[in-house]
């Protein structure tokens, strides 16, 4: 008996270990993580410059609490999205040749669009800035159409 608890109890700390290095690596290899970190160092960019992946377009859903109906009946996209969580959520649908290869979510007190745009190609160039809040940590990166 006193075998199996120690067994139990090595077992879930390294478990809790495993989960906490996967939350870690996961935010440190975040688009997010990576964008931040360009924005940082310049004054605009190319978020192709930064993505792991290869895309020719994006689409940005701002629908909260929704399933991405409207930008994909605007672009005629075919894709299967889950619900957005929150009001703050918003997600970026990457295509290749029409068809979706990664969903991207982000919130607003993270990234921020200025403009009035829903689309862009691997070649748009985004001006950088950012807006501090006091109650955040970090400042929200702010792109905007260059």
């Amino acid at each position: 008996m006193k075998k199996f608890f120690i067994i139990s109890i090595v077992l879930v700390i390294v478990i809790w270990v495993l989960g906490v290095l996967y939350i870690l690596f996961e935010n440190n290899n975040s688009t997010y993580a990576r964008l931040y970190s360009y924005a940082n160092k310049h004054s605009e960019m190319k978020i192709s410059d930064i993505t792991n992946f290869e895309w020719d377009s994006a689409y940005i859903d701002h629908q909260h609490y929704g399933n991405g109906e409207y930008i994909k009946q605007k672009y005629n996209l075919e894709c299967n999205l889950k619900t957005l969580e929150t009001d703050y959520s918003f997600r970026i649908l990457f295509f290749k040749n029409d068809k979706m290869i990664k969903e991207e979510k982000f919130n607003y007190e993270q990234l921020y669009f200025e403009g009035d745009f829903d689309k862009f190609d691997n070649n748009t160039i985004f001006s950088v800035s950012f807006e501090k809040d006091i109650e955040k940590e970090n400042p929200t990166l702010v792109l905007a159409l260059k």
